[in-house]
This record gives C-alpha cells, sequence and structure tokens, in this order.
C-alpha cells in the first residue's frame, strides 16, 4: 500500500506550473504532456519553461482582513496536501484536541477562501463595461450600472487595507467613494507601486507632531448643560467685525446689521441659549484671523487652538423634537461646519450637514410655498441658511465619495435673494440698486456650480445611476460619453453667464469681487478635474471616452494652481475654503508627472515639480493658524523630499509682510479691502525638497506679476484657458516652450534671466531609468509616504 501511494505523492508534490500559466493564474497540464511542455504553451506557440521561483502570498503589512486568518496558512494547507496525497495512508491524531484544533483551522481556511471568491465574483460582476454589450431595458429611469474605471469595493476594501493601522482613531472603519479625495490619493500609490513593480509597507517617519497629534482642545467633554462663557465686549466687536471680514462674503448666512443690534443692543445671547451658540460659532471661526491671544485655548500659545474655547461649548441637539426649530437653531450648522472643515476634524462635518438639513425640512423650508405668511427677513435667514447646507452636502458628498443628505428632486426653493445686507430694512425692502453689482450674486452662481456638480456625482459616481434620459439603448460608454458632455456643456455655460465683475481681473480693484472670483474659478477647475477623473485610462489601457481626459484634468490643475498662486501673491487675505483645491491639484500634477516617468515620456519635468512647489508655498502661508494646512503639505513634502526628481526652480523670494489691518486683530470698522502683494525677485528660497519651504514669496509690492499660464485664448481675457477643448487641447505636461501674450514679455525676460543659471531637466526616454533612485532608495521614501497618507484620513 506505501509503494501506490508513495509515487502518487511525489508525482502530485512535484507538479507546478509553467511561467505562462503561473502568470495567467490557469490551471497547467505540462506535467501530465510530452517532454512537459503544456497545451497552453503549444497552443499559443510559446517556450514552456519553469524558471520562475513561486512565492507563496502572505498577508499584506497592515491589513485586518488578512489577520483574521489567526492559524498559519502553509500549516493548513500542508495538511490539505498530506490529506490528498496519502487518503489511503494519513493518519488522523489521536488526540480530541489535536482533531479539534485541525477542523477548526480547516473551517477558517475554508471560509477566507469562500469571501475571496464572494469579492472577486462581485468585483467581476461590475467589471468595466464591454463595448459590444448593451444594459438591459427597462421602465424604470434608474439602473443599476457598472461604474467606469474601477470597482468600489475593490478599491474601497484595497484603501482600507492601504490606510487601516495608522489612522487617527475617529476615523477608523471610514468610508470614502470613488470620487472622494482619498480615491485620489490611493491613484497617486497605484502609480508610486506601477514604478516600484509592488506594494511597499508603510512606516511613519516625517510627520510634524504639531499638526498631526491630538491636542487638549480636540478632546470633547462629555456634555454637561452649563451657562456659556462669551468673550469680553471689545473682543466680541473685533471678532464678529472679523466674520464679516473673511466670511460673510464667501458663506452669506447671517445678516450683518441685524445681528449685529441683535449682538450689541440687544444683548440676545445672554438669555437666548439657540442665539448664544450661533454667537459662540461665529467667535470660534473669526478667532482663526485675530492676534488677540485671549481666543486661543486656556494654557497654550498654539494659534491652532484659536476659536475652540467657543466652539467646544455649542449645542447642537434640541433638547426636544416637539417644538419647531428655530432659525438660530439652524444656522449653528453651517457656521459650525465652516469652523471643522480646516480642523482634523473636517471629514467629521459632513455628519452635521444631516441635523441641519433635516431640521430645516421639519417645517418645510425645502419647498417653495414656505414663505407665505411669514416675515419676508425670517424667511430669507431661513433660505440663505438651507441653501448653505445644500452647498456643503454635494461638496462634501463629492469629496468623500458618499451619499448626499438632499435631493434636488424635492427641492423647489426659491434661491437667496440678490440684495445686499443694507438694503434689506429700507422703503424699498429687498431692492437692490441698479448698477451697483450685489456681493449675493456670487452666492447664486456658486450655489448653480454646484447644482452641476450634484447632477454628476448622481450620473456619473452613484452605484444606482439616476438616468435623466429614460431607458435607452446606448451601451454604457456611450451613455458615459453622453453624461460627460452634457455636463461639460453645461460647465461651458455657467462660466459664460458669470457677470463681468465675477470675471478674472487680476487688476480688479475692489477686493471682495476679486476674492469671490477667485473662488468661483477654483471650484469650476475643481468641477472638471471631478468630471473626466474616472474617465483617465490607466497605463496600457485606451480611454472609453472621445474627451482627453487626463489633459483636462492636468491643464485644470495647473491654471488652477497658477490662478491662486497669482491671488495669494496680491493679497495677504488667506481663505481657509482654498487649501483643499491646492493640496488636489498638486496631487493631479505629481499623477501626471509620475504617469510621464513611467511612460518615458520626453517632458521638462523641473516645471512640473515648479508647480508642486508653487502649492507647498501657498499651503505655507495657512500653516500657523489652520493645522490642516501643515498635514497636507507635509503629505507632499514627503512624497517629493526623498524621490530624486528633477529639484524645483529656485524662485527668488523675499519676506513675506504683514497687513496690520487684515492679519491683526481688527475693529468694527474694518473693511475687506486688502493691499495687493507679489513675488520680490530679490533673493533665494529653498528648494520644496526640503523639510520646509519659505512663505516669503508673498511679499509686499504695487505690481503685479504677469501670470506665466497665459496661452491667448480669445475666451480668456487673461490669459486662462477655462472650456474643455482649450485645457484639452494643451499638451498634458511641459514640454515645449509656450506662446506668451505680448503683455508678459516682461515677465518672459525674468524668468529667462533667474533661469540662466539653473539646470535643465528633460526627460528623455530611459532617462529615469538611468539616473533616478535606487530600488531601495524608493521603498524606504515610500514607506514614509503611505504613513503621512495614512494618517490623513
Amino acid at each position: 500500500m506505501s509503494d501506490d501511494g508513495g509515487p502518487s505523492r511525489k508525482r502530485r508534490i512535484l507538479n507546478s506550473a509553467c511561467d505562462e500559466c503561473h502568470r495567467r493564474k490557469v490551471r497547467c497540464d505540462g506535467d501530465n504532456m510530452p517532454g512537459n511542455v503544456c497545451s497552453e504553451c503549444l497552443t499559443m506557440n510559446l517556450q514552456c519553461t519553469r524558471m520562475v521561483t513561486k512565492k507563496k502570498r502572505g498577508p499584506k503589512l497592515g491589513s485586518t482582513r488578512k489577520r483574521r486568518i489567526s492559524f498559519p496558512q502553509d500549516s493548513v494547507q500542508s495538511l490539505i496536501t498530506a490529506i490528498l496525497t496519502g487518503s489511503d495512508t494519513y493518519t488522523v491524531p489521536s488526540s480530541q484536541d489535536e482533531v479539534r484544533r485541525m477542523l477548526f483551522d480547516l473551517a477558517k481556511y475554508s471560509r477566507d477562501l469562500e469571501k475571496e471568491i464572494d469579492t472577486l465574483r462581485r468585483v467581476k460582476s461590475i467589471e468595466p463595461h464591454s463595448s459590444t454589450t448593451s444594459p438591459p431595458s427597462s421602465t424604470l429611469a434608474t439602473e443599476l450600472e457598472a461604474p467606469p474605471p474601477r470597482s468600489e469595493i475593490d478599491l474601497d476594501e484595497a484603501l482600507g487595507d492601504r490606510l487601516e493601522g495608522l489612522t487617527l482613531k475617529h476615523y477608523h472603519g471610514r468610508h470614502f467613494g470613488k470620487s472622494s479625495h482619498f480615491m485620489l490619493l490611493s491613484t497617486a500609490l497605484d502609480m508610486r507601486d506601477d514604478l516600484n513593480g509592488k506594494p511597499q509597507p508603510i512606516s511613519v517617519h516625517m510627520k510634524r507632531s504639531d499638526f498631526w497629534d491630538l491636542k487638549p482642545w480636540h478632546v470633547v467633554e462629555e456634555y454637561k448643560p452649563r451657562p456659556y462663557t462669551f468673550p469680553p465686549e471689545d473682543l466680541l466687536k473685533s471678532l464678529v467685525s472679523l466674520y464679516f471680514q473673511y466670511f460673510h462674503p464667501f458663506y452669506p448666512l447671517l445678516q450683518k446689521p441685524i445681528f449685529e443690534r441683535q449682538v450689541f443692543e440687544e444683548k440676545l445671547y445672554l438669555h437666548d441659549r439657540s442665539f448664544g451658540s450661533v454667537v459662540l460659532a461665529v467667535c470660534a471661526l473669526s478667532s482663526r484671523h485675530s492676534d488677540d491671544s485671549r481666543v486661543l485655548y486656556d494654557d497654550t500659545t498654539s494659534k491652532h487652538s484659536a476659536g475652540w474655547k467657543y466652539f467646544n461649548q455649542i449645542e447642537f441637539i434640541p433638547k426636544n423634537f416637539v417644538d419647531s426649530p428655530t432659525i438660530f437653531a439652524l444656522q449653528v450648522y453651517p457656521l459650525s461646519i465652516t469652523f471643522m472643515h480646516a480642523t482634523h476634524m473636517a471629514e467629521i462635518s459632513w455628519v452635521l450637514i444631516g441635523p441641519g438639513v433635516r431640521l430645516a425640512e421639519t417645517i418645510g423650508v425645502h419647498r417653495a410655498g414656505f414663505g407665505k405668511g411669514r416675515d419676508p427677513i425670517e424667511v430669507e435667514l431661513w433660505k440663505r441658511a438651507f441653501w448653505q447646507l445644500i452647498v456643503f452636502d454635494t461638496a462634501s458628498s463629492m469629496s468623500l465619495g458618499r451619499p448626499r443628505t438632499s435631493n434636488t428632486n424635492d427641492l423647489d426653493l426659491e434661491l437667496p435673494t440678490i440684495c445686499d445686507d443694507e438694503y434689506w430694512e429700507t422703503e424699498n425692502a429687498f431692492k437692490q440698486p441698479e448698477h451697483k453689482p450685489s456681493y449675493m450674486t456670487f452666492w447664486i452662481h456658486y450655489i448653480q456650480l454646484m447644482e452641476i456638480i450634484g447632477f454628476a456625482q448622481r450620473s456619473i459616481y452613484s452605484a444606482r445611476r439616476l438616468d435623466p434620459w429614460g431607458p435607452t439603448p446606448l451601451t454604457p460608454n456611450e451613455w458615459y460619453q453622453k453624461a460627460v458632455v452634457e455636463l461639460d456643456s453645461a460647465l461651458n455655460k455657467w462660466m459664460d453667464a458669470l457677470p463681468d465683475h465675477l470675471k478674472y481681473d487680476p487688476h480688479r480693484e475692489n477686493s471682495v469681487f476679486a476674492h469671490q472670483s477667485v473662488m468661483l474659478y477654483t471650484a469650476y477647475y475643481w468641477a472638471l478635474i471631478q468630471l473626466h477623473r474616472p474617465f483617465i485610462p490607466r497605463p496600457g489601457q485606451k480611454s472609453i471616452l472621445t474627451f482627453p481626459s487626463l489633459a483636462i484634468c492636468a491643464n485644470s490643475a495647473r491654471a488652477c494652481i497658477h490662478l491662486l498662486d497669482t491671488h495669494h501673491q496680491q493679497y495677504n487675505m488667506r481663505l481657509a475654503h482654498l487649501m483643499p483645491p491646492i493640496f488636489t491639484c498638486a496631487i493631479v500634477v505629481l499623477i501626471n508627472l509620475w504617469r510621464g516617468i513611467r511612460a518615458k515620456v520626453s517632458f521638462n519635468a523641473t516645471k512640473e515639480m515648479n508647480d508642486v512647489e508653487r502649492c507647498l508655498a501657498m499651503l505655507s502661508l495657512y500653516e500657523d493658524r489652520f493645522e490642516m494646512a501643515g498635514r497636507l503639505r507635509d503629505i507632499l513634502l514627503s512624497v517629493i523630499s526623498a524621490s530624486q526628481l528633477p529639484a524645483m526652480e529656485e524662485i527668488p523670494s523675499s519676506k513675506r509682510g504683514r497687513s496690520p489691518d487684515i492679519t491683526g486683530s481688527s475693529s468694527a470698522n474694518d473693511t475687506p479691502e486688502v493691499a495687493p502683494q507679489v513675488r520680490n525677485e530679490t533673493t533665494s528660497r529653498p528648494i520644496a525638497g526640503s523639510q520646509r519651504v519659505s512663505t516669503s514669496q508673498y511679499s509686499n509690492s504695487t505690481e503685479i506679476t504677469p501670470d506665466p499660464f497665459n496661452f491667448g485664448y480669445s475666451d480668456a481675457q487673461w490669459g486662462l484657458p477655462f472650456t474643455s477643448n482649450e485645457l484639452g487641447g494643451m499638451p498634458i505636461h511641459h514640454d515645449m516652450d509656450m506662446n506668451f501674450d505680448s503683455d508678459n514679455t516682461a515677465y518672459q525676460s525674468k524668468s529667462s534671466n533667474s533661469l540662466a543659471t539653473e539646470p535643465s531637466y528633460e526627460f528623455s526616454p530611459g532617462q529615469f531609468t538611468n539616473k533616478g533612485p535606487s530600488q531601495d532608495e524608493w521603498n524606504n521614501f515610500m514607506k514614509d509616504v503611505d504613513a503621512l497618507l495614512s494618517q490623513l484620513v
């Protein structure tokens, strides 16, 4: 009996797949074929070899899915081999404990295989669409369709494995969908792995504790009703003034004359707890822009603690749900969400949108007939608060890849009235004077842009897609092509509809309109990136659209960077809502750079890196007051500091000045007007590959530096490309001299002089392989990158 079992056992153990079958993961019959040449290699006329050493796969480092298998996998596989190869001779252990352990290990192993098979089946069932198959016909307007590029189940699970283990505790188990910034980071890591050849473990090495460690003001105490503590009268006046200077022009929520009357004349916050929460939220927000040490958290000098002593007192949940909510109960939500956006709780702020929307819907704010029989001023305040929540809901859901709380099909509320605050209580109430542009016009156009983004989320990113065209014979690829065309056309119409005072003009005298214009253009470029990002083909794949999605995304990011860079040179006003777009654009540029390196395309990598450096310099302006800026900047620095990519040009700089009336503690009479600032070309600064990049490139001046991103398009008075046709028709990389307008000859001359001594980095095929980092250096570098990305979420 033993003689029969021996050869069989030996024959089975020696059976191994050839290199081609191993690569394709198919069954190999080479051991049973003449000459040990398998049928697969014979069919394809290939040489059947067994040169590659087969390595057993172990669990991913930091993966909880793999750690669920608490038994050694190799031992179970050996046990299975022993049982199958010698079924007649295998001796069952006499110990019941040993048998029980074996059965438990086998059961766990079987269950794990079942889960892996189920996951693969689900991924296969929503594989990227085939152009040869059409979706089943349906009488419903909604269809369950495959997402465009990759499976969200696969991506979400992979991202969880990659980021698990080093995240902050309150982010554990969170979901981030396809449209989220974190999936964009995952794409960057995928591109890294393509260059590296395999995934790498992660470790923490370069983070700065000032921006990553939890501080005393981050810890929320158990709620106990207690009297509110407000700032002293003089500080309160300063903080209210700062709020209407830094936040009200961009997120119009309150009404300035009414609010100031309620605070300083009626002292309503002292005996109305709901209004007291609103005042605390206003103080928390404006504290970020105050130099008064009294706004800091107790026993600390860190400016990152500014406003937390007020924010931590706010009550969000009503005492009871029987009484109808007041306008104050609703206003505290958008104010608090705005505060949280620039903190370590930026992602958690998404949770507050839901209760706020539900409170408003409780009394029907979302319906057109809400204003009947009500005070027009009260109705307008309700509309402002509700629409701000809708905007936050759309933008946050798109950024995080999560479903929206609101449904636009259920909303028919009018948009806020285009009328400035000072004309609410006049004889002709709510009548904006003719020939005087309203600050509210910006907000209406911003809402309309968010509606376009919301439609993109429902039609392109949603799991169960809302099809506005009903049942259609279009293939999935044709459907996405049509959706992108419609959305792209809507964005073009939105841009064309902007009034003159909101069109970009670096020489605009009204600083509020200048800030509003930049915010609109930044959101527009972000929308273009979100629209075309899902359709960027992976290396070696063909795009499913006729749009040049990669070029549109890369050039949108580049145009946005140059727009924001110019604006930060002109103004010393720091707008926290510009930080996420700065980071996103930098990531897009880096991904495009890595793709070019991987494809061995000839291009000027130095100019690409200079765009990233601009983002680092801008984020550094926010670091002293916004901890999120420091985190984002640490991540970008970790990506480029050890990569041995071409160094960025040493753009000259000088010490950045400060405008006391803007960055300092302001009085009640301060206005939003800001002195222009530009770069002073006198001294040099370190490259961004160092631990810190100087912020001093933004200095006081009365001149405006022409932006180098000027391509002379007819639609762009100041040289910025807008439409998809313009952006898609531009080079993906900086690989040729650009034809600047004649107005930029001064900049050309200055640039040529400053670059005369700089080395020229021109990538050519094979250059990165010859002069790039070694494998060990690249692996060590990416460990730090993974670790920092892990702690971002």
